[in-house]
This record gives structure tokens, sequence and C-alpha cells, in this order.
């Protein structure tokens, strides 16, 4: 998976358990549907996103009603990752 990762030129740091190519994007790690349903409604000019690591809450992690996590946009031109969508269950 690091020939996958590095391949799509995710950051080290986003690095999740999956990764997936869709319509020309990355999604790496536990993106949830509202983010890779909006990047496909947006289209913006972004490489991917990206939940690092398996945060508690996340899709296919368990329920947890008080999990937060952020949605990380990588920009195509290697400009600074921003947060996408902030997730708060809470």
């Amino acid at each position: 998976m690091e020939t996958v990762k590095a391949g799509f030129e995710v950051p080290s740091e986003l690095w999740g358990c999956h990764t997936a190519k869709i319509e020309g994007y990355y999604l790496e790690g536990h993106v949830p549907l509202e983010a890779a349903e909006r990047l496909l409604r947006e289209r913006p000019p972004l490489a991917g996103l990206a939940v690092a690591g398996m945060p508690s809450g996340s899709l296919g992690m368990g329920s947890d009603p008080g999990a937060d996590y952020d949605v990380i946009a990588i920009p195509r031109d290697g400009s600074k990752p921003y947060i996408y969508l902030a997730v708060n269950l809470g």
C-alpha cells in the first residue's frame, strides 16, 4: 500500500488504512460519504481527501457519539492541506 499512497502523492502524515481513487481524486482513510459526495459535486482543484489514522466514530470504526475528526483536503498545486470538513458527532 505504501507504493500506492506514494504514487498518489498522499502526504505520509495523512496516511490512513485505506486508499481509493474515484473520478480523478483519491480518498485516503475513513473519509465519510458526505465529504466524498461534496468533493464529486463541487469538483475543487484537489488531489484528494484524507482522514489520518483510524479515528473513533469514523466510518467502520464503531459508534462514538462524541467523536470529532477532520477531513483534510490536499490541493493539486502542492499548497498547504486544509480542513475540508470538520466531523463532530457529539
